[in-house]
């Protein structure tokens, strides 16, 4: 069960009544028409997409995989300058 729904939730957990989701409609007829209800489940959209003329991503856990991405360069980059008579080791985490 959704921690928003439980009884006994942590107190960092807003209730269920307290929350409020953007459907992107203007008014409550076109709410209506998605037939969107209280209580519905909802998910947040995983896949990656680009916004305000692609200046923004978007996406499921965006700002790990960019953490990923720039170690991975820096250890390529690394990898390409350190001298085989410096005998170091790096670690990446």
């Amino acid at each position: 069960m959704s921690p928003h729904l439980q009884l006994n939730r942590k107190a960092n957990v807003i209730p269920w009544y307290e929350l409020y989701i953007d459907v992107g409609a203007s008014s409550i007829d076109e709410v209506k028409e998605l037939d969107v209800e209280i209580l519905n489940p909802v998910t947040f959209n995983k896949n990656l997409i680009l916004m305000n003329k692609s200046k923004v991503i978007a996406g499921k856990a965006i700002d790990d995989r960019v953490r990923c991405y720039v170690l991975i360069k820096l250890a390529k980059l690394l990898s390409e300058e350190i001298s085989e008579v410096r005998k170091i080791e790096i670690y990446f985490a």
